[in-house]
């Protein structure tokens, strides 16, 4: 192929480009996590005072435009303690927020939630209507686990 025709299939190609993929870069942003803290929710489930450490980190991408406006990823390891054990979670996986060609926002969460859901939850922000059934069982579960790795007489 001559130089000439070479150019011009490249022309050819990047006009085909939508002008998102042209667009901007993300913004990404990192945090490492290292926190401590009392769960009160936990803590008035299982009847004793539940102390988690979260390590780990998460990473925020944001860009203008239509389409996948941002993707939030985590993974944290938590070690929940109380005065009679302790347990082990992970929070692992990436919530985004999307527009739809028809202008619908969507938010995504995958993954891992402790003590909430394991799989997808797409549920619409401006109404909080959830537009699937997520797997909340497992959270359910993992709860009953923990309060009998932290209160064993409970």
């Amino acid at each position: 192929m001559t130089p000439t025709k070479t150019f011009v299939a490249l022309c050819a190609a990047a006009a085909l480009v939508p002008a998102t993929a042209a667009a901007a870069p993300p913004t990404i942003v990192r945090e490492d996590i290292d926190e401590t803290f009392v769960d009160e929710a936990l803590s008035e489930q299982c009847g004793v005072e539940a102390t988690v450490h979260l390590t780990g980190h998460q990473i925020t991408r944001t860009r203008e435009g239509g389409g996948v406006l941002d993707v939030f990823t985590v993974n944290l390891t938590g070690v929940i303690t109380s005065e009679f054990g302790s347990f082990r979670v992970k929070d692992v996986g990436s919530d985004s927020t999307r527009v739809t060609p028809d202008g619908q926002v969507i938010v995504s969460l995958r993954g891992q939630l402790p003590f909430f859901f394991k799989g997808v939850l797409k549920f619409d922000p401006t109404t909080d209507e959830w537009l699937n059934e997520p797997n909340l069982a497992a959270g359910e579960r993992q709860i009953e686990r923990a309060c009998a790795a932290l209160n064993p007489e409970g």
